[in-house]
């Protein structure tokens, strides 16, 4: 919006270090009252005699005009800085974007990785299981395993979070949230 409203004022500035040319012209007729009486009345007023023309030609040529010259080169300033912020802004946009993908990306890796250790606890869990069962371990190690097993499922909770988290952050820099959830606003009108 400033970058616009900058280039306009640009544009402005830029125009005002031109020459000027002003045209202009009046043409003015009245009654001059004689003591003849000749050219009394209206029909002294377009008779032809009593009309006064002018036209006026005014070039002005802007020459050492520090004032104007001033506004020029810090409307180009503030247009050189609007344009790169904004710049600015399109690169931090992208380094955003690509850092969450990134994190997308390690947080999928991460969920696979909870996914087999869940697999692997439940597992141990009922290997254990099987070995209290067969009296070879004590109730405190099945106890223990069935610890890892929660933990690892709460890791695993925790990866699908951070991973849908990661998401929907991503949706929401991109502005596609509301199309991912096939939500449509209705507007009033």
């Amino acid at each position: 919006m400033t970058l616009r409203a900058d280039e306009r004022a640009y544009k402005v500035a830029k125009n005002q270090q031109l020459w000027q040319l002003d045209v202009s012209g009046n043409v003015q007729s009245g009654v001059v009252n004689d003591v003849t009486g000749v050219n009394g009345g209206l029909n002294g007023i377009y008779n032809g005699n009593n009309i006064t023309q002018a036209a006026r030609l005014t070039l002005t040529v802007p020459l050492h005009d520090i004032g104007r010259r001033s506004q020029l080169i810090n409307a180009k300033v503030r247009l050189e800085k609007d344009r790169l912020n904004l710049l600015a802004t399109k690169r931090a946009l992208i380094t955003n974007i690509t850092n969450t993908i990134n994190n997308i990306r390690s947080l999928a890796k991460r969920y696979q990785l909870a996914l087999k250790q869940v697999k692997l606890a439940e597992q141990s869990y009922a290997l254990e299981k099987k070995k209290q069962q067969a009296g070879i371990s004590s109730a405190l190690d099945v106890n223990n395993t069935q610890n890892q097993l929660i933990q690892a499922q709460s890791g695993l909770i925790n990866a699908k979070m951070a991973y849908l988290n990661q998401i929907s952050n991503l949706q929401r820099t991109l502005g596609t949230t509301l199309e991912h959830w096939h939500i449509k606003l209705r507007y009033g009108g």
